[in-house]
């Protein structure tokens, strides 16, 4: 089974997740949507897409690409997931904001990963803003080690799956 895992990284960690996810599923191939926006899920039996979280949006070229390939991503299985600070439902309410509707609705597994911000490799902007907004200006490192095993699993189900 060919796996697309189409994704965007501002800082680095989807990055670090995609490729998690890719070493874990067979015959799965992690493209940077921001280098290589014209991929074709169509060539693909399942994709997962996924990226960072900034001031409530995921990146564009995630948004672009789920626009583009609309008919491609609803014939086959698709999972999708975010990296971001928060947890629980906070988390989920922004994976359900930031993909659009139909996307939701017809993912098989949609999960928060978690989050991670190297705050000395911020850009200026975004330095500010994360002080502003979550009150953080040290590194934090949250990533849910066990949400991207979940990840995994539901792109490889096992017999009954």
């Amino acid at each position: 089974m060919k796996t697309l895992i189409a994704y965007a990284s501002k800082y680095g960690a989807a990055a670090d997740v995609a490729e998690r996810v890719r070493a874990c599923v067979g015959g799965a191939v992690a493209i940077d949507l921001k280098r290589t926006p014209d991929v074709n899920p169509a060539e693909y039996d399942a994709v997962v897409i996924g990226g960072p979280i900034y001031a409530g949006r995921i990146a564009g070229a995630v948004t672009t690409f789920c626009d583009r390939n609309r008919d491609a991503l609803l014939a086959r299985p698709v999972h999708i997931f975010i990296t971001c600070l928060y947890t629980g439902e906070k988390a989920e309410a922004q994976l359900n904001e930031c993909f659009p509707p139909w996307l939701v609705a017809h993912a098989r597994a949609k999960i928060a990963v978690g989050g991670r911000i190297a705050f000395d490799r911020l850009k200026f902007f975004d330095r500010l803003i994360i002080k502003k907004v979550a009150g953080i200006s040290a590194d934090v490192d949250q990533i849910d080690h066990s949400a991207i095993d979940a990840l995994c699993g539901a792109v490889t189900p096992g017999p009954t799956g």
